[in-house]
């Protein structure tokens, strides 16, 4: 998705894009929402678990003419593959009491949690069991 920088007043695009800096560099698109608003999307999904040093530059101004007071700097870094960290009972486990529940832990959330309605099925068993899931 796109990065949104918000201004509290109107700003000289031309400056705000010259003095717009992102290590290590992507490709992407500016689009201004508004004068005070700047969207930054790549044109790509960005490679995953990986850290960003996004700066705008002290010089950088509002169409009055003000620079900012210091450089603005911002560190991401994109969400880590999702991945299981924990099952329980263990895998390769034997003589499981088939009543138990089957716990899966993943690295973040898979489905939203307070979503209503038909959510996405974050496991299949094979050979299929009966149950539900939460």
């Amino acid at each position: 998705g796109p990065l949104t920088l918000y201004f509290d007043q109107a700003m000289d695009r031309a400056s705000v894009e010259a003095a717009l800096n992102v290590e290590p560099s992507f490709d992407s698109s500016i689009t201004w929402i508004d004068d005070a608003t700047l969207e930054l999307r790549p044109t790509s999904p960005l490679p995953r678990d990986t850290d960003y040093h996004i700066t705008l530059a002290a010089s950088a101004r509002s169409t009055a003419g003000l620079t900012l007071v210091e450089p603005v700097v911002l560190d991401l870094h994109t969400a880590a593959p999702l991945q299981v960290v924990q099952v329980v009972p263990d895998p390769d486990t034997t003589e499981v009491d088939p009543g138990k529940s089957i716990t899966v832990v993943f690295s973040r959330p898979v489905v939203a949690l307070q979503v209503e309605g038909t959510q996405p099925a974050p496991l299949t068993f094979d050979p299929a069991v009966e149950g539900e899931g939460e």
